[in-house]
């Protein structure tokens, strides 16, 4: 007897075009969508363990963005990068199952790859494409 197994999957990405297609391709699975990284830290917090993440890394700009001031005074947005890093703080029973980096930014998703692999979360580099199967990641 064939059984589905379903998942939960949380998506970080700033495109709703992105997001909408994680709905037709995890459809009948759980999706939580956080456009922002406060969105994605909210979501983090309040429901790990998740199974899959998908992380983009430039996630808008300083005006549609969440940004900070450095310690020079300058603004700047939060990206995939810092929400990698939050996610190395998760304690070993609420990491994710696996991680995919959806970026198509290659210095970006090679950051979040490094953090992420560290801290020994699985973890795969996969550019967004409109046809995705985390299953395929590789």
């Amino acid at each position: 007897e064939f059984r589905r197994v379903l998942f939960r999957s949380l998506i970080l990405d700033d495109d709703k075009t992105r997001h909408d297609t994680y709905d037709r391709v995890y459809m009948g699975h759980t999706v939580r969508h956080a456009y922002t990284y406060y969105e994605f830290l909210a979501d983090l917090d309040r429901d790990s363990p998740w199974d899959v993440f998908h992380l983009d890394h430039d996630l808008g700009d300083l005006t549609t963005g969440d940004f900070y001031y450095d310690g020079w005074g300058r603004k700047r947005e939060y990206n995939g990068q810092h929400a990698s890093l939050r996610i190395c703080e998760l304690q070993d029973d609420r990491l994710p199952k696996k991680v995919i980096i959806q970026s198509v930014n290659p210095d970006g998703a090679a950051a979040i790859f490094s953090n992420l692999k560290r801290r020994g979360v699985d973890v795969v580099r996969q550019p967004f494409t409109s046809m995705i199967d985390p299953g395929d990641a590789q």
